[in-house]
């Protein structure tokens, strides 16, 4: 399965659409325009709003990044909630991607485009970094992609997302999800908008992995004088963002067919920086040194060899946090058993295997048909729930689709 990319081209336009307009009039520039809006499809993702307001975008500054009360987003791999690492009371804690870590091997990346020429994926690149060595680049990675120049066009008719979550914010009330972007695109002149005629770049959240549900803004033209930087605010997103469900951070670059193009877009330091709300007065609670709680790092699974058989399955006794397994080449299943009690709800979830296809099965140990099962499409993370009328042991299935590649592992979270 392939996926298209965005890029930007000619006269500089960053477009930010919404269904529901938002932000301060800034008025249109020759340059670039910016709205607000809900990702599209496979093919030109523009959600058409006359009426949207022009918002300019912000020149980049050489700031220093957040340090402290913050956490890089491959912590929150599995799920986790970024306040289970926040080291104080401080009312923001900023959670980001800065690109400077093997980002692809966390991130869901496709590129559906059956005739863009190759695979063209987003990659990390020292191509138009704001900070550090390395960003995100558009239709920079993948097997055609990662050979391009950094100045060279991107391909024609590209169509390339990348995609990470669940990330857990339902301790917080607000936030913004902010990036840097440099680059160039197509850019047909439009200033209300990017139109079908452009090409363009979305960095955006929501809810879910797909993308198309998502909002955030839309890109267009040449941005390639300087670095800019967009803030979001998640007030604005007509979706249940702090909710329990947990949210997806998305970028998705898209061409059309003809031969007007640029070099594409550099996406870096995305964050979010979130708002707590107001605590409560603090008790404090002195604790000798002895005794003071060090947080685990994530445990193995019982991954015990042989386990290719529900019988052989070792018993899961860590729940509700995640724990890695293995399936190396040449094994590509694991069995393991759980005991549940009566009328108690089973869940378990699957992630962080790359892009491979995992799946995952539940039975009970009088017959081989799955009681309950999660098989979606390659690289999405999986989940089951299931409840026991009745106590009794149960066995989880984790098995890997032919072909598989690296990383051979998966994280395993299992609540009850």
């Amino acid at each position: 399965m392939r996926r298209r990319h965005l890029t930007i081209q000619t006269t500089s336009i960053l477009c930010l659409l919404l269904f529901a307009a938002i932000g301060s009039p800034a008025g249109a520039n020759s340059k670039y325009t910016q709205t607000f809006s809900k990702a599209g499809g496979s093919g030109a993702q523009v959600a058409q709003d006359t009426s949207a307001n022009v918002v300019e975008p912000q020149p980049a500054t050489s700031a220093p990044l957040p340090s402290g009360n913050a956490m890089p987003l491959s912590g929150a791999i599995g799920g986790a909630a970024p306040s289970q690492t926040n080291a104080g009371p401080a009312s923001t804690f900023t959670l980001y991607e800065d690109f400077e870590q093997d980002w692809t091997s966390y991130w869901t990346l496709d590129d559906t485009s059956s005739t863009d020429g190759g695979e063209y994926l987003w990659g990390q690149r020292t191509c138009y970094v704001y900070q550090g060595k390395f960003a995100a680049f558009s239709v920079g990675g993948g097997a055609k992609g990662s050979s391009r120049g950094c100045s060279s066009n991107y391909p024609v008719n590209a169509h390339s997302t990348a995609v990470f979550g669940p990330i857990d914010l339902s301790s917080y009330v607000n936030g913004n999800l902010v990036y840097h972007l440099t680059g160039k695109s197509e850019y047909n002149g439009v200033t209300a908008s990017c139109t079908s005629a452009d090409d363009t770049v979305f960095v955006g959240i929501g809810t879910n992995p797909d993308i198309t549900t998502h909002y955030g803004y839309i890109s267009c033209g040449d941005f390639s004088d300087k670095q800019y930087v967009n803030t979001l605010d998640l007030s604005k997103v007509p979706l249940n963002i702090f909710g329990p469900q947990g949210v997806y951070l998305s970028m998705q670059f898209d061409s059309d067919g003809d031969s007007n193009r640029g070099f594409g877009f550099a996406v870096d330091y995305l964050s979010l920086v979130l708002t707590k709300p107001d605590p409560a007065p603090e008790t404090k609670i002195y604790v000798p040194m002895s005794r003071k709680y060090t947080a685990p790092a994530v445990k193995g699974c019982p991954d015990n060899e042989p386990n290719s058989v529900k019988t052989q399955g070792s018993v899961i006794t860590q729940f509700g946090v995640a724990c890695k397994g293995t399936l190396p080449p040449g094994d590509a299943s694991d069995f393991y058993a759980v005991d549940v009690s009566a009328n108690r709800k089973l869940i378990v979830d699957l992630n962080n295997f790359g892009k491979n296809d995992y799946d995952v099965y539940l039975y009970n140990a009088n017959s081989d048909t799955p009681i309950a099962q999660s098989a979606l499409n390659p690289g999405l993370p999986e989940h089951l729930e299931f409840t026991s009328s009745s106590s009794q042991r149960l066995y989880i299935w984790v098995v890997a689709r032919d072909p598989y590649i690296s990383p051979y592992s998966y994280y395993l979270t299992v609540q009850r």
